[in-house]
């Protein structure tokens, strides 16, 4: 292999270092928005905030989605394809 070879894969690599490194944020900020929502959702029920049942199930499918999405952000990693 020649250096041109070598510097583009490193910036290949570098790229995707990159990218899982945004995946990972953007997935923890999910859930951490996800835990929030759930909270909310709980002093909705309890009844110490006045809003309806209904946002609160709502609030709470809303939590669920972004729980899901943002464990499957961190978790799955796309695979290295390197030509």
């Amino acid at each position: 292999m020649d250096e041109g070879m070598d510097k583009e894969i490193l910036t290949t690599l570098k790229k995707i270092k990159n990218n899982r490194k945004k995946r990972a944020l953007i997935g923890a900020f999910l859930i951490s928005t996800s835990i929030i929502l759930s909270e909310i959702t709980g002093f909705i029920f309890i009844g110490a905030l006045d809003v309806e049942k209904s946002i609160g199930l709502e609030l709470l499918m809303i939590s669920l989605a972004f729980l899901c999405m943002g464990i499957y952000l961190i978790v799955h990693t796309p695979p290295i394809i390197i030509d």
